[in-house]
């Protein structure tokens, strides 16, 4: 989780952190506190065995719970596709992340915190 601040929503803005921790951000957004790439670790798996990995979005438009003239909008551009589990059948698996404004000029953001909801689909 990180804390940002919009400065410009005249046009979409967007934060991305990759699956490797890796943060571009648009000019009109000031990153207050650096996020961190989502982390899941799956357990009682069949130890050393590649497992294929798809990650999606449940409610892409993220609201605070709380009144917001504004919103944000999430999406996953990366994510580990394949993990590998270890000798206890634990693996981990890394998930980017995605934040944009809605670019509507509106400056309407609460102060709160935003969640989206991410499912993690394991398979070999």
């Amino acid at each position: 989780m990180g804390t940002l601040v919009v400065v410009d929503n005249s046009s979409v803005q967007s934060l991305t952190v990759d699956l490797f921790g890796n943060v571009i951000s648009s000019t009109g957004l000031r990153i207050i506190e650096r996020g961190e790439p989502g982390s899941y670790v799956a357990s009682g798996l069949i130890p050393n065995v590649t497992y294929n990995i798809s990650v999606s979005v449940q409610n892409s438009t993220m609201n605070p719970g709380v009144a917001s003239q504004e919103y944000f909008t999430f999406d996953i551009p990366s994510y580990d596709e394949q993990v590998l589990s270890d000798n206890n059948g634990d693996a981990t698996i890394r998930v980017g992340g995605r934040i944009q404004t809605s670019g509507s000029g509106g400056q309407g953001f609460t102060d709160a915190s935003y969640v989206s909801t991410v499912r993690v689909t394991i398979s070999f």
